[in-house]
């Protein structure tokens, strides 16, 4: 058998030397890495599709159900918890007859519309569940997980409330849906037991958006008790995961306009003596459950920024994903596109607004139903 390697001039070979096996291993890794970061790019693309595919079924499934209800679902609703079976006046409304006691979330709501009617069918068996009943807690639903999102638990889609940071709930004691004040403010196309109609989005369906995307906050591996401090971090909630001091986290703030939160986010983590939320006050944990926290975002700051706020009634409820460069969103008119991290945000020191156009840029300008904005759609 022949030595591997170059002739020399008398037509003997020779082995390669170090300087040449060198060259050809670090040209063998190069292109190694080429090559997984092609097949990484590759696997992204698909799980990006599939997640674009599962917001196009579930902008399908909004549309029957305005079909179906006359109005869109909201993203926290069911009977009040006086049992009346009465949603609004006028009119007077019985779209929800069983689910929940008046915090479940729009996902339930569009049960019986993206293909889930058996699950949709047990929850109205059981009465009036509570939004932690086991139903809801042994129920996976294949199509509210975006496969992008490695850490997923419960659900990576959120329905847009709009260009607001504040008043989330009404401070009146009596049945939010009845509220008309409180109903005629809302920006966005969901809300706190709303019942939004299409014709109300005078700004163009192409041009409002419906639902984004959040990630899962990473768990930090342990349980933190309520106020506890672990490594420096203190976490407010209930009992629950504390979950890792990166992006992914909420912090815990209270009416802050948007540039408070930013100014407590540095680069790849909150700053010190910033408070979060344990992990079941974080989006992506109940998709039952109507919290705005759980499954709400607003188009104040870009995607994939910080986001604060309380359970509630207030904060800069930034959606995330774990695509490279953006996220993807689905607009009122059931097309999705991808909204870059570098949209055009307007000031984040400018209080958000009840009227007229967004002081949020295009960003804001895609959350408003009704701003008179005139913006350019981003493409997916």
């Amino acid at each position: 058998m022949g030595t591997t390697g170059t002739a020399d001039a008398a037509g003997r070979r020779r082995g390669f030397s170090l300087v040449e096996l060198i060259i050809i291993v670090a040209i063998l890794g190069l292109l190694a890495g080429i090559l997984l970061t092609s097949l990484q790019a590759a696997r992204e693309t698909s799980r990006r599709m599939t997640c674009a595919a599962n917001l196009r079924q579930l902008g399908a499934g909004i549309a029957l159900h305005h079909d179906a209800r006359g109005v869109l679902p909201p993203s926290r609703g069911g009977p009040d918890s006086t049992a009346t079976f009465r949603w609004g006046s006028p009119p007077v409304m019985k779209p929800y007859p069983r689910p929940g006691i008046g915090r479940v979330s729009g996902f339930v709501m569009l049960l019986p519309f993206i293909g889930e009617e058996a699950i949709y069918s047990q929850i109205e068996a059981a009465g009036w569940p509570w939004v932690f009943h086991p139903i809801y807690q042994s129920a996976t639903i294949p199509l509210l997980l975006c496969p992008s999102d490695v850490s997923a638990r419960s659900h990576n889609y959120l329905f847009s409330i709009g260009d607001r940071y504040r008043d989330f709930m009404t401070a009146d004691p009596g049945p939010v849906a009845q509220n008309a004040e409180f109903q005629a403010k809302l920006r966005g196309l969901f809300g706190v037991h709303s019942r939004v109609r299409l014709a109300s989005v005078r700004d163009g369906t192409s041009k409002t958006i419906a639902m984004s995307e959040c990630v899962k906050p990473d768990s930090l591996g342990r349980v933190a008790l309520p106020s506890e401090t672990i490594a420096g971090v203190q976490y407010y909630g209930l009992l629950s995961e504390a979950v890792v001091n990166n992006r992914f986290a909420v912090a815990r703030t209270y009416n802050a306009i948007p540039a408070q939160c930013l100014a407590a986010f540095s680069q790849t983590a909150f700053r010190p003596g910033t408070t979060l939320a344990v992990m079941d006050r974080s989006p992506g944990w109940w998709w039952s459950n109507g919290r705005t926290s759980d499954v709400s975002f607003s188009t104040v700051l870009p995607p994939n920024g910080p986001r604060c706020g309380d359970d509630e009634t207030c904060g800069s409820l930034t959606p995330q994903s774990r695509h490279p460069g953006g996220v993807l969103g689905l607009m009122a008119d059931g097309a999705v596109r991808f909204i870059s991290d570098d949209i055009d945000a307007g000031d984040p020191n400018l209080p958000d607004r009840q009227s007229g156009p967004s002081p949020y840029g295009v960003w804001g300008a895609l959350g408003s139903r009704a701003g008179g904005e005139v913006v350019a759609v981003p493409s997916l």
